[in-house]
Parts: structure tokens; C-alpha cells; sequence
């Protein structure tokens, strides 16, 4: 898989081909809702969950793992920061905070899933999982001067 299709399965459009592609890409949703913003390189790597022997464990964050949480791990992304995860087999995207830390068994998994997160991602039974991931920015909503939210 090309890195542009992979961009195009993280973003649900089709990569920039301009000569500009410095320019952050920005997602416009549906009025009412913010925008993202891909702050960061898009990256592919292979990621694993944490199984139930985790639930109840302290995170890098200082919030306690609980079975419902939705969170990724990764080794450098500072705790906190937003990105953007793609399960590359089934196209199921969501946008999650780092509050972890890892992961460490295999040095070729770049993300480790909270259960809720893989269970989103569909990638439970396979236990790995290809995904395209990358940090995103989410705008706020402003008021525009009609009245109307942009």
C-alpha cells in the first residue's frame, strides 16, 4: 500500500497533489462540528492492544485503565496529544488521546490499543492490526459574521 492511499484511508480523501503540500491538511466537517487538522506525518505500522491483565493499571497519564477507555500508547508522542488511527484492512477509523506509554514486546508495533479502541478499530480477533496513524489538531467552532457557526 502506497503511503498517499494510506493517507487517503486516514483522512476520507484523497491526498493533496499540489506543489503546496506544506500547507496542514484540514478536514471541514459537517456545520456544527470542529475541523481537524493533520499536524504531523502520516505513518504505518503494525499495533497490538492491551489485553484485560491491564484493566485497573496506572497510565503514563496518571489515569487508571478502565475497561471502556479509549486510548492509544506510543513511545514518543507526548501524553495527551490527539492523532488519528486507520485499521488499513477494514477502513475503520478514531481519533484518540496518547495516555500510555509502549509498546515494548515487539519493536515493530509502533501503537498498543486500549481494548475499547480495538474493538472500534475491529482488530480484536486478529490481535494486529496494519494502521495508518497521525497527529491531528481539532479546531474549534467559530461563530461567522452572520450568526452562523464555520
Amino acid at each position: 500500500m502506497t503511503l498517499s492511499l494510506a493517507l487517503a484511508f486516514l483522512i476520507g480523501a484523497a491526498p493533496a497533489g499540489s506543489a503546496n503540500n506544506e500547507k496542514p491538511i484540514i478536514l471541514h466537517h459537517a456545520q456544527g462540528h470542529p475541523a481537524l487538522e493533520v499536524a504531523g506525518p502520516v505513518s504505518i505500522t503494525h499495533a497490538t492492544w492491551y489485553g484485560p491483565g491491564f484493566f485497573g493499571k496506572v497510565l503514563k497519564s496518571g489515569r487508571r485503565y478502565a475497561k471502556g477507555a479509549v486510548f492509544v500508547a506510543h513511545r514518543s508522542y507526548p501524553i495527551g496529544t490527539m492523532i488519528k488511527v486507520t485499521n488499513l484492512r477494514n477502513h475503520r477509523s478514531i481519533i484518540l488521546p496518547v495516555e500510555d506509554r509502549g509498546p515494548y514486546a515487539d519493536p515493530k508495533r509502533g501503537l498498543d490499543f486500549s481494548y475499547a479502541a480495538a474493538m472500534q478499530l475491529g482488530m480484536i480477533s486478529e490481535g494486529v492490526a496494519r494502521i495508518a496513524y497521525a497527529e491531528v489538531t481539532i479546531q474549534p467552532i467559530t461563530q461567522s459574521p452572520q450568526g452562523g457557526r464555520s
